[in-house]
């Protein structure tokens, strides 16, 4: 049997986090959740996950800071898809420079989250039928 992919989510609304985390593991990932960017950094570096969701906006530090230390300076290689309300051209370069694979706007429905997190977590496969002798 195969290993669940593990996406941690870093987000400061726990709503967001509760929402992610129910449509990802109904698509079979294991969520961690983090609620701000140094419990993020921490569990990233303690284990690091196949993907991460990260909140641009957040008290004390944003997610440009989890791409300095995670990306920039550790090498990490994990894909990160930045979620944020700012429509800022020059937000979404400077994030795309630190490392964001995919930068989507808030709010997101479920197909643009889907389409994202696939090209990273694709869906595992329906097990072929067996075939059974008569």
């Amino acid at each position: 049997m195969a290993v669940a992919r593990t996406v941690l989510v870093i987000d400061d609304d726990p709503d967001v986090r509760e929402a992610l985390q129910a449509v990802l593991e109904g698509r079979g990932l294991r969520v961690e959740c983090a609620e701000d960017v140094e419990a993020g950094i921490a569990r990233a570096l303690r284990s690091p996950p196949d993907l991460m969701i990260l909140d641009m906006m957040m008290p004390r530090a944003s997610g440009f800071v989890v791409l300095e230390r995670l990306k920039q300076q550790r090498g990490l290689p994990v894909p990160v898809i930045m979620l944020t309300a700012n429509d800022s051209d020059h937000q979404r370069a400077y994030a795309e420079f630190l490392g964001a694979d995919v930068y989507l706007r808030k709010p997101i429905g479920p197909a643009q989250l889907f389409q994202a997190v696939d090209r990273f977590c694709p869906p595992a496969a329906a097990p072929e039928p067996v075939a059974v002798a008569s």
